[in-house]
Formats: structure tokens, C-alpha cells, sequence
């Protein structure tokens, strides 16, 4: 993980390379993000999540999201999601997670950051 921190705020980012499998993968970031980089914001990529993550059927999405909101960890996932949005669901998803500015889905980085930072 890189850390960095903007307008205050301290914020880990996901290397690309590193792929959540597992919610305890997700508890793992977050514990790293807290005691390593005193983060409790994270900026991960879509290419870190495994495709069951984008098929809500699946509810890794929903139960490893709810981890995030448990543990008070905002997430920013970053990058393009358009293939998953012709699905009303996903997209709803997507529509309410981006409300909440706790999760939130973003196409870029510099978004993400600034997004976070507020």
C-alpha cells in the first residue's frame, strides 16, 4: 500500500497488483491502513476485486462493503465500471453508494483523492 495524505487527510492507496479474494482480505487493508498509515480512508482499484464482486447474486459486494461501513472505513473503488452498469441492480448499487460518500465508485485517482479529502 502507498499512503498519502490530502487537505488532512491521511489516505491508503491499494497497490493494482494486490486482489481481494476474500472479506478477510478487506479486514487485512484496513487493519494495515489504520496501524501502518493511521488511515481510515482507502482507494482501491476494480482490478484488485474478483468478478464475483461485481455480481450482486454473488453478495461478496454487499458483505464485504458492509465491513467498510462497520469498521467506519470509507473506500473509494476506482475505475471504469461500465460493463457492470447495464445491470439496473448493480448500477442502483453504484447509485446509492455514491449518495452515501462512504463508498464511493470513481473513474479516476485524482477524483478518488479529492472526494476522500473532504
Amino acid at each position: 500500500m502507498k499512503y498519502l495524505t490530502n487537505n488532512g487527510t491521511n489516505i491508503a492507496v491499494v497497490e493494482k497488483d494486490f486482489i481481494i479474494n476474500e472479506v478477510q482480505d478487506a479486514l487485512d487493508l484496513m487493519a494495515d491502513a489504520k496501524y501502518i498509515g493511521d488511515s481510515t480512508t482507502i482507494i482501491a482499484y476494480t482490478d484488485s476485486f474478483i468478478n464475483s464482486f461485481f455480481d450482486l447474486k454473488s453478495q461478496f459486494a454487499g458483505n464485504l462493503l458492509q465491513k467498510f461501513s462497520t469498521y467506519n472505513v470509507r473506500l473509494a473503488i476506482v475505475g471504469d465500471i461500465s460493463k457492470y452498469l447495464k445491470s439496473k441492480a448493480f448500477s442502483d448499487f453504484v447509485y446509492e453508494c455514491n449518495k452515501s460518500n462512504h463508498i464511493l465508485w470513481v473513474n479516476d485517482l485524482d477524483t478518488a483523492i479529492n472526494l476522500l479529502a473532504k
